[in-house]
């Protein structure tokens, strides 16, 4: 049985189909109703628990947090990494192209959903930091899955456990620093968690595809 990063190859398909899986059921469910000018029941209030918790010391924390998802920081590293893996030679050049391939996908697939929502940015509370554009989904969010979420997964997949949760952990504090700002609902740092994983599932695909196909060559 071909075996990738240390997996079976069906168990690995298995964990990835319900991923994406679950992850397809959550943004469709969300989009269909922002979709229709609602919002979730749970978004305003959850959005002001959060902000029960301000303090002049959390803002300057927040702000710090939610640079490391923006754009300019997201595509210097993510760039970094990559001629840095392209550098190693010829076994990880497949890597530096999935990164890009996932950063640059999700920046135009984030720019695409705005425009197709058009949903307004929040007046819950005065925002924290400026933002311009329309909310759905969270652009910072995207690009923290973009590259923070893919490598967790590379992570855990060569067994640095721990490394991948620090890493997937790092997603959702960019989420949160978004919501705590005040310049996106939960629901649209959610539908981009979820929009990023499907992406993901579908980058990584193709990388464990190339690569069972390698395994089975040498075979």
């Amino acid at each position: 049985m071909a075996v990738i990063y240390g997996i079976d190859w069906s168990v690995a398909v298995k964990l990835r189909n319900l991923l994406g899986l679950s992850a397809v059921l959550v943004f469709v469910g969300l989009a269909q109703i922002i979709w229709r000018n609602h919002e979730p029941f749970w978004d305003r209030s959850l959005m002001l628990e959060i902000h029960q918790h301000q303090a002049a010391w959390l803002d300057t924390v927040m702000k710090g947090i939610t640079l490391t998802g923006s754009g300019y920081c997201v595509d210097l590293v993510a760039f970094g990494v990559a001629m840095w893996l392209w550098w190693k030679g010829q076994g990880h050049k497949l890597q530096a192209f999935i990164l890009l391939i996932t950063v640059v996908g999700l920046r135009i697939g984030n720019g695409w959903l705005k425009q197709l929502f058009e949903r307004p940015r929040p007046e819950v509370f005065p925002p924290l930091t400026t933002a311009g554009g329309y909310s759905f989904p969270s652009g910072h969010t995207m690009n923290a899955m973009a590259f923070y979420g893919l490598v967790a997964v590379w992570l855990w997949r060569t067994h640095y456990r721990g490394w991948a949760i620090v890493a997937g952990a790092w997603v959702v504090m960019v989420a949160i620093s978004r919501v705590y700002l005040g310049v996106h609902y939960p629901s649209d740092v959610i539908g981009a968690i979820a929009f990023g994983a499907i992406w993901i599932v579908v980058v990584t695909t193709g990388q464990d595809m190339w690569q069972k196909r390698n395994n089975e060559g040498k075979d």
